[in-house]
């Protein structure tokens, strides 16, 4: 079980830290030890107590193999688990309550991982502005369009289409329709070659919302909750993005979140797994703070957009323009977070087409080597993975004992 560095958001899904922990004594003084009343789940309950309010960076990791422990867990009794678990949550919610967040703890797939419900009312849900890139595509513009009306669940968006040149009828049409009976949808057509960048770049400016969601037009809404699972993570303190599980539409993970440094660049971790595949320690059942997140659905707080401003419409036209946002975001100080809570089916590049030849295979390299220059990417040690895991395909693997760097002691 080789862990991640510290994350709190993760840390309330999943007791992950466990068993094997330095604690300051003064500190432990301080918020009182171990507390009765919490059995099964004492340790957890000394963990969210300790570690509330500490800053991420004060919290120390040794990602290295340092102890052993039992393969076979099944040494408690139900009974006595369940009642672990009921103090688990018990916890959860009391370190919410001390923030001043009132909130509920449900299940998250199994009873032993949770996912935490923050309480609000409808008229409490902030405005965001859905910003949609797209050039004809009828099939799919039509289908997101009908899926946001008409699915979503949420009181309070407005849709802007940023479309670079559309001459299909049919999308002409579509969007005079949306005008006349959606008051607060949109179409600015502006003839000009595709940059994601600078679509995306002309819906923010042109937003009123508190807070921006992208989204591609080749997105497959498959629960009406979606959008309010992503705007309730922005109440993890410092959050400023936040991504969604994406599936493929044969029901395998397209995007569990993106890590960096796979192939020295970045990339979709556990891609083309089925869509209940937890990860290690179950994680992708569960949110995560992540590096990076992809651009075809990624939720962007008002306070991340005004901080790192545009995206780089020279440097990523078309492709790694999320992952530079994100770690543009990541480096001043933001939290990102994906969850599986909301889940999306995506057809990728269905209306763009691929990459991978002529004029757009060398604009690709470049953005390629734009990354590397820009980031370090190369080198780059993401704190979402523990370092004995490879880099070198979306399926890591732990390296063999040899390849492990173990500390001289």
């Amino acid at each position: 079980m080789l862990k991640p560095a510290y994350d709190p958001v993760l840390l309330t899904g999943v007791n992950y830290i466990n068993h094997f922990s330095i604690y300051r004594r003064s500190r432990l003084h301080e918020i009182g030890y171990l507390r009765t009343g919490y059995d099964g789940s004492q340790d957890y309950d000394l963990l969210l107590r300790y570690l509330e309010g500490l800053p991420d960076n004060t919290v120390l990791h040794l990602p290295y193999p340092a102890y052993w422990w039992r393969r076979n867990g099944h040494t408690y009794s139900r009974k006595f688990m369940d009642a672990a678990t009921a103090n688990a949550r018990k916890a959860i919610v009391e370190r919410f309550e001390r923030q001043k967040q009132p909130i509920r703890v449900e299940e998250a797939l199994t009873n032993t991982l949770h996912r935490v419900v923050f309480e609000r009312s409808e008229t409490s849900w902030q405005k965001i502005s859905i910003i949609i890139p797209s050039k004809d595509s009828f099939e799919l513009i039509s289908r997101v369009l009908k899926d946001i009306f008409e699915q979503t669940d949420y009181p309070n968006f407005e849709v802007l289409v940023i479309d670079n040149g559309s001459s299909d009828k049919a999308v002409l049409d579509l969007y005079e329709q949306y005008r006349k009976t959606q008051p607060t949808f949109s179409a600015t057509i502006t003839p000009e070659p595709f940059n994601f960048s600078r679509s995306i770049n002309r819906g923010l400016r042109a937003a009123k919302g508190e807070h921006y969601l992208i989204l591609n037009n080749d997105v497959e809404i498959i629960e009406p909750g979606w959008l309010k699972e992503m705007v309730a993570c922005l109440a993890f303190e410092g959050t400023g993005i936040v991504g969604a599980k994406l599936l493929y539409p044969n029901d395998k993970i397209q995007h569990a979140g993106v890590l960096v440094g796979f192939g020295g660049l970045a990339g979709h971790w556990y891609m083309n797994k089925p869509k209940d595949f937890g990860g290690p320690m179950n994680r992708l059942h569960v949110r995560n703070s992540m590096s990076c997140v992809t651009g075809a659905v990624m939720l962007i707080s008002s306070d991340c957009a005004e901080a790192i401003g545009t995206f780089d419409e020279e440097n990523f036209a078309v492709a790694y323009n999320d992952v530079d946002y994100c770690l543009r975001a990541h480096k001043a100080g933001f939290r990102i977070i994906w969850t599986p809570f909301a889940c999306l089916y995506h057809h990728e590049s269905v209306s763009r087409g691929s990459d991978k030849s002529g004029e757009r295979k060398k604009r690709f390299e470049r953005e390629k080597d734009n990354l590397r220059r820009l980031h370090g990417t190369q080198t780059f040690e993401d704190r979402a993975i523990n370092p004995a895991y490879s880099r070198d395909k979306s399926d890591p693997k732990i390296l063999m004992p040899t390849k492990l760097r173990i500390p001289s002691m």
